[in-house]
């Protein structure tokens, strides 16, 4: 617990997987590989652009299959349009909620300059990466919050699966689990940066995790995470990185 580092978890056997939650300070971004193929998922802020390109190009990537802007949080979503410029990015999904923030704008700008196009992915929707795939588990209705919005994922790779929910907080997770979604897995990466606003107890119950990675900056205002969640984290019994 307390590792202030970048978490990378690999899974060996004959195909090629690994998982990287690249230490953006207080944010997200995670790098997911599989048998060569690519996916990113949120960048950090405004400041942090550049730490990711430069960490996707130590990883040697040059192509990403899935770029996947979360939700328009700027702590999520500033450093996409360094990614967006810098790499061949071939899907882009992002919740339909537009914001009025400089960092989406950016961003969209960004999306313009490359002429990408922007999908809304649906909740049920699976696609593959490589020999791994990943299911679109919310957001199953439009909230006013953008946290509410958020994009969450299940990962699958053989028999590993990981559930990564941004900043979904307690009224996404229990519309995802009314959805009666599968949501058992190895590897959680913690709601809205360990904030008791998300990991309720029925989700985190759904999920049952053995090992739950959060993505927080060291000393920051938020207080994340939240003393009362990282109880309940080593009340399931999974190990903890941060």
């Amino acid at each position: 617990s307390g590792i202030e580092t970048t978490t990378s978890i690999k899974v060996l056997e004959k195909s090629d997987f690994s998982m990287h939650f690249i230490d953006v300070d207080q944010g997200d971004a995670t790098l997911i590989g599989c048998d060569g193929e690519w996916m990113l998922i949120d960048a950090g802020d405004n400041t942090k652009g550049t730490t990711v390109q430069l960490y996707l190009k130590k990883q040697n990537v040059s192509k990403l299959k899935y770029v996947i802007g979360t939700h328009p949080d700027a702590d999520h979503i500033g450093g996409l349009d360094v990614i967006i410029t810098k790499f061949d990015c071939e899907n882009i999904f992002m919740p339909d909620k537009p914001s009025d923030s400089k960092e989406y704008k950016e961003l969209l700008d960004a999306i313009d300059y490359k002429n990408y196009t922007v999908t809304m992915p649906h909740v049920g929707d699976t696609f593959s990466l490589g020999s791994a795939s990943f299911i679109v588990l919310g957001p199953i209705s439009q909230s006013e919050s953008n946290n509410n919005n958020s994009i969450v994922l299940r990962v699958k790779y053989r028999d590993t699966s990981f559930l990564l929910s941004a900043d979904a907080e307690s009224e996404e997770e229990q519309e995802i689990v009314k959805s009666g979604a599968e949501l058992k897995s190895n590897v959680y990466h913690a709601g809205h940066h360990g904030s008791k606003t998300s990991s309720g107890f029925e989700w985190l119950n759904k999920i049952s995790p053995e090992y739950i990675v959060i993505s927080c900056g060291k000393g920051n205002t938020y207080g994340h995470p939240h003393r009362e969640v990282l109880d309940a984290f080593k009340e399931i019994g999974a190990d903890i990185y941060r």
